[in-house]
């Protein structure tokens, strides 16, 4: 049998004054409890810091300080040239360090809401080693991480 459904019809009066949205139990929005000590890098509307769990040294997250879902919700002109600055930046930092670099956005659905926080990955690699041989096994670190993590989910059931 499915999960008992209760429904309580009184509200109550909360002390939060934020205006009420989807995202008071979001990982990522800034105005929540995160973990301010990563960010190492603050501007009006993204913020960078380094993940809880990075796959490597060089991995960096950039984030929407308010709760938007991907790239596509983006629509102010400003908003997206200050995300671009912000990955230049980011880039140049690795260029510096002669690196290589994949950026994507992490689809990261939550299971207590319907919404997503965008969240920009860029993890730098070296030069020496070719693009596709990085890609590869940057790949096999996703899956090793996937099934470690799926292995470790069904233990806890």
């Amino acid at each position: 049998m499915g999960s008992k459904l209760v429904i309580n019809y009184k509200t109550k009066k909360s002390n939060d004054t934020r205006p009420p949205q989807i995202d008071r139990d979001c990982w990522f929005c800034y105005d929540n409890n995160i973990d301010r000590h990563l960010i190492f890098h603050e501007s009006q509307n993204f913020y960078c810091a380094l993940p809880k769990g990075p796959i490597c040294d060089d991995h960096y997250l950039i984030v929407p300080k308010t709760h938007i879902g991907n790239q596509v919700e983006i629509y102010q002109k400003e908003q997206m040239e200050e995300l671009n600055e912000i990955k230049k930046m980011v880039i140049s930092h690795l260029k510096e360090k002669k690196m290589n670099f994949l950026i994507f956005e992490r689809f990261i659905p939550f299971k207590f809401q319907k919404a997503v926080h965008l969240n920009l990955q860029i993890i730098g690699f070296p030069y020496e080693f070719g693009f596709e041989d990085n890609i590869m096994k940057l790949s096999k670190l996703f899956l090793d991480q996937n099934s470690s993590r799926k292995k470790t989910e069904g233990k806890n059931e």
